[in-house]
Formats: structure tokens, sequence, C-alpha cells
């Protein structure tokens, strides 16, 4: 299993910068760096790309929950950067259970080149 940083170093950035331009409001509500460290160390699980409409989902690992241990903690919400063509999924525990990359083949291309696709 390979780390987002390692094939998609740009699109790292790109999300850190969004969430700490976004601390503060309600999206990030303090959350702020506690995702940024996430999403700088997040480990890909799998990937989903359908070509025909251009996005696609990178599930990330999470760590075990003490709460949910069989299936993970549930979904709680999304912080959506539509206009930078992404969204960052959180469970109930504030762990990134995965990013939606909307009309971003140059990072699927990356992903495919790394074989995470």
């Amino acid at each position: 299993m390979q780390t987002l940083a390692a094939i998609a170093p740009d699109l790292v950035a790109e999300i850190c910068d969004a969430l700490v331009s976004d601390v503060g409001t309600m999206q990030t509500a303090g959350l702020g760096a506690s995702l940024v460290t996430q999403i700088t160390s997040s480990v890909i699980e799998r990937c989903t790309y359908d070509a025909s409409v251009n996005c696609g989902y990178i599930y990330v690992v999470r760590p075990r929950s003490a709460n949910h241990p069989t299936r993970g903690a549930p979904h709680s919400g999304t912080i959506a950067f539509l206009h930078l063509g992404f969204n960052i999924d959180i469970d109930v525990e504030d762990q990134i259970t995965g990013i939606e990359l909307l009309d971003r083949s140059d990072i699927f291309q990356k992903l495919r080149e790394a074989q995470a696709v």
C-alpha cells in the first residue's frame, strides 16, 4: 500500500492548503490541523474511477475504532471543496474515510501509473 503523498504530492499540498485556509469556518470547525496531519500520512486502501463522468474516489486506510471495531466508525459528513474539484469524507470520530475527486483525471493518471487504481 502506498501513501497518497508519495503518489500525488501536489494533490496533498492542495488539500492541505484548502484545509488551512478553511480553518474557523463551519466546515472544519477546529479539525483543520488534525485533518492536515491525516491527509499527509494517508495510505491508499483502494480507488475507484468512472471515466464516463471523470469522477472517482480514494479510500484511505483508517485506524481501528474502539467504538466501532468491526466496520469502522460510520460516515459523519463531507467537507466540500467543489470549486477545487474534491470533497473529503469523515467519520463520526473525525477520521478521514476518503477523498472524492471531481474532474481530476490528472490525479487518476498518477494513481494508475502507481498501480493504485
